[in-house]
This record gives C-alpha cells, sequence and structure tokens, in this order.
C-alpha cells in the first residue's frame, strides 16, 4: 500500500561511459516495493537511478535515504507550475525492505 509522502528527492542516473547525471524533485509517493515521485528531467524506462530521500528527522536532523531502483513509468505531469515535470514510477532493485519505522517522525 503506497503511503503519501511529499518530500524533496535527488535521482541519481548512472552512465557507465560518461559521467553521472543528477535530477532534483518531489517524492509523491513510496511502498515497499516502490516510488512514484516528479522530477525536472525526464528518464527512459528501464534507467538504472539511485533515488535519494532527503527528509528532516527530529533525533537525527536531516537525513537522506538512498534507493537503487529502476524506472518503470514516465508521464508528463500536468498542471505542474515551473515548467514541466515528469511524473516517474520507480521499482526498487536489491534485496532491502523499506521499513515503515524508518519514516516515523519525519517531516
Amino acid at each position: 500500500m503506497p503511503i503519501p509522502l511529499r518530500v524533496p528527492i535527488t535521482v541519481q542516473v548512472g552512465n557507465r561511459k560518461g559521467p553521472r547525471a543528477e535530477a532534483s524533485g518531489q517524492l509523491e509517493e513510496i511502498s515497499k516495493r516502490g516510488a512514484l515521485f516528479l522530477l525536472d528531467r525526464q528518464l527512459g524506462i528501464g534507467s538504472r537511478i539511485v533515488l535519494y530521500v532527503h527528509c528532516d528527522h527530529p533525533a537525527q536532523g536531516r537525513v537522506r535515504i538512498c534507493f537503487p531502483s529502476e524506472v518503470t513509468k514516465v508521464s508528463a505531469a500536468v498542471g505542474v507550475e515551473n515548467g514541466t515535470q515528469w511524473e516517474t514510477a520507480v521499482r526498487f532493485r536489491g534485496r532491502h525492505t523499506f521499513l515503515l519505522d524508518a519514516v516515523s517522525g519525519v517531516n
């Protein structure tokens, strides 16, 4: 079941033959299997990325949670004020589990 969580994100796009690119946006939803977010650049379906979710934790201050991911869906967002944004869905890669306790108390 997706959890609505509106926090800033950054995405690192890997490129085997060149430098890594970075994009920024806002997380919309997260679940144990993946996430949905708005991004300031279009990614290709199948792209392997690292999603960084930035949260304010009451005890630890600013924290960054890392999710290796694969892009599964991309579409132009409707009604976005500051230029084109891309609604992007990803599936988490690897054997980690997203724990709800990790985000308890974050804003």
